[in-house]
């Protein structure tokens, strides 16, 4: 890890990374129901389109935290505060990747065959969709820490290329800007 801290997490984070899990284990579900989440709503998050661990992979925390142990980071960069951290598998070890890819850019899309690109409501925002029969996979997976004095809070983790958040009045003026910049450039994928 860049600084080499231990991962915290709690069961907003596990619930939180519901939508990045393709299938989450019985463990990971009861405790969230033991603290409070109903299964339609755990249901209702798994449910929600985006990059999605194989379940051969990850399903849940711990088990893609061992995933991460045992190979090395490729990148890590700070943005916003966070602490973004790559990894990449080896495809011999993972020959169908570690996941799916919810959200490509609009330059990837040429090489996918799709739908035309569509603005959708989506978490609030219009963002560009498109359906294709097949979603892309990857070797990549990248983590979003909060660096603290004594562990790194995991804030979330999805297959992929690390990402900007999506626009929020939380954000500085131009932190913000950049945000709409990218996700103008990104389009959410589906399957038909």
């Amino acid at each position: 890890m860049a600084n080499h801290l231990p991962i915290s997490y709690n069961d907003g984070t596990l619930f939180h990374l519901l939508r990045h899990f393709s299938i989450v284990n019985e463990n990971a579900i009861q405790c969230l129901i033991d603290r409070g989440y109903s299964e339609a709503l755990i249901d209702e998050n798994l449910q929600i389109p985006g990059s999605k661990f194989h379940n051969f992979f990850a399903t849940d925390i711990k088990s893609l935290m061992l995933q991460c142990d045992t190979i090395k980071e490729i990148t890590s960069l700070r943005q916003n505060g966070y602490l973004h951290v790559s990894y990449e598998f080896e495809s011999l070890k993972f020959p169908k990747g570690i996941g799916t890819l919810g959200v490509i850019s609009l330059e990837a899309l040429k090489s996918l065959t799709s739908s035309q690109p569509v603005l959708k409501k989506n978490r609030g925002h219009l963002l560009l969709q498109a359906t294709v029969s097949k979603l892309p996979t990857t070797n990549l997976l990248t983590l979003v820490l909060k660096e603290q004095q004594s562990s790194n809070f995991l804030i979330t983790a999805f297959p992929g290329p690390a990402a900007l958040p999506l626009p929020s009045t939380k954000f500085s003026t131009e932190f913000n800007e950049t945000c709409k910049l990218f996700w103008e450039q990104q389009i959410f994928l589906s399957l038909i």
